[in-house]
């Protein structure tokens, strides 16, 4: 139904989709211990294609190969200028948490409660052109073992099962566990011992008010262009750069030299060198290495300005 409603999904280079795979644990049902950990991206190995019936498929990513993680994905958007350089870990994620809560109230009320029980869920997102998040679909069907799998399973496994018995052996040292607090890789999203002490019940309103409601394609891209991490560094080195080509055009006009030019070139590496060994004679004249003293807020040490 999603993948129907959805004409335009976000795209992959080649122009492939792709959907990303995250895990719900309910660690405990005695009481209630729900826990999230993020995934990857599952990447589909042909053209998608709006008049292919084949792409709406929800199941069509489960027997996919080929993988792509999380940190590779933003580093896709930061590099194109589609989002910016915390996309992933601000915006994605915490949609995928706030989704995957709602889906285990969503069935709390006919979940069996035995002690010692945990369940594993799947759960599967997608994303559209607007950046706009979608529950794909909740399963408890996954394959570690008969096919080509991601590289994070094995950690999962072993981290999800270490959970799972320390959990229910000693339970008295999750009881100080809150909201955001993680086992390994996994986090906590849900705590019935918070709801009972602090004895506010979920509301889904507060968490999806003006959920998917806005084009974030502008907002992402004016984001992307100045928050790049891949180019944070030539981004501050041309802004400098910048900055003194103006400061060198002013005083050559100030001083009725035409610019740009060859005086004027001379003009300014003649003030630079000037610059230099004057603040260089005011290190050697205050600077004495059997002295120190902690600088008052906000100065710094003689010799830094150097």
């Amino acid at each position: 139904i999603v993948w129907e409603g959805m004409s335009k999904p976000l795209l992959l280079p080649q122009k492939r989709s792709f959907d990303v795979r995250s895990y719900m644990l309910i660690g405990s049902t005695m009481p209630f211990m729900v826990f999230f950990r993020r995934g990857y991206i599952r990447t589909s190995s042909a053209e998608f294609r709006s008049s292919n019936k084949n792409n709406y498929e929800p199941h069509r990513f489960d027997k996919s190969t080929e993988f792509m993680s999380l940190a590779e994905f933003q580093t896709y958007l930061a590099h194109n200028k589609i989002a910016g350089g915390h996309y992933v870990d601000t915006l994605l994620v915490s949609a995928m948490k706030q989704i995957a809560l709602f889906t285990f109230h969503a069935a709390r009320q006919k979940i069996e409660r035995r002690r010692g029980s945990f369940q594993l869920f799947s759960i599967d997102f997608v994303l559209d052109e607007l950046f706009h998040i979608y529950l794909e679909k909740v399963t408890a069907e996954y394959d570690f073992g008969s096919r080509k799998v991601h590289e994070d399973a094995p950690d999962l496994v072993s981290e999800m099962h270490d959970l799972v018995m320390e959990l229910h052996e000693i339970p008295v040292a999750f009881e100080g566990m809150i909201k955001g607090d993680k086992y390994g890789d996994w986090e906590l999203l849900f705590s019935e011992l918070i709801e009972s002490c602090h004895k506010i019940p979920y509301n889904p309103c507060h968490s999806f008010f003006e959920f998917n409601s806005r084009d974030l394609r502008k907002a992402n891209k004016k984001v992307g262009k100045v928050h790049n991490t891949a180019n944070r560094e030539r981004h501050e080195h041309d802004r400098v750069k910048k900055k003194a080509e103006e400061q060198k055009r002013d005083k050559c006009k100030d001083k009725k030299i035409s610019y740009p030019s060859s005086k004027c070139d001379k003009m300014a590496q003649a003030e630079a060198d000037a610059k230099f060994v004057r603040l260089f004679d005011e290190h050697e004249k205050d600077y004495n290495p059997n002295y120190f003293e902690l600088p008052r807020l906000g100065e710094v040490f003689p010799w830094e300005k150097v």
